[in-house]
Formats: C-alpha cells, structure tokens, sequence
C-alpha cells in the first residue's frame, strides 16, 4: 500500500532535486565548465548528507539542511555561494 502523504513527498523531493540539478548546471556553465556532471550521494556515519556535483575541475556541495549550494574549484576555494529559494527548501522539509 502506497500512503499519498509519502508519494506526494517524494514527487516533492524528486520536484526539488531537478531544479537544483538545473541549477547547478546553469553555474557550472556561467563558470566556464563543460564536461558531464556527475552527482554523488554524500553519507555521513551512514546516514544521507547532502549531494556532490563534479563538472570537470570545478564541484558543488549542497548539504542537507543547508538553504546554499557551494562551488569550489579544484583545490578547494569557494568560487560562489547561491542560496535556494525558501519554496525549493521547504518541500523537502
């Protein structure tokens, strides 16, 4: 049995992620980076964390419950920071 608070949920956080991807790939470009975006699920002691895009030299880090993502190049320096708007956050709340 499928409960629809849970399926709305999910469609909500599936509805969050693309435009985060969308996002992250408007930034990488504005950054000069072209090559494929990998995302990585980050686990901390097991436990989901947040996610990683890398685009060539260049990745972003979007923590869980952190309403920013951060660009880094490849030696570690914050290139940008870009806050999510409070809607994008609050549906996967």
């Amino acid at each position: 049995m499928v409960y629809p608070e849970v399926e709305q949920r999910n469609m909500d956080i599936g509805a969050q992620l693309a435009s985060v991807q969308q996002l992250v790939a408007q930034t990488f470009a504005q950054l000069g980076a072209s090559a494929p975006i990998i995302r990585t699920i980050l686990l901390k002691d097991r436990f989901f964390a947040g996610h990683k895009f890398r685009c060539g030299a260049l990745q972003a880090v979007w923590w869980t419950g952190k309403d920013v993502i951060e660009f880094h190049d490849q030696g570690g320096k914050l290139l940008t920071a870009i806050p999510l708007e409070a809607g994008e956050t609050k549906k996967a709340a």
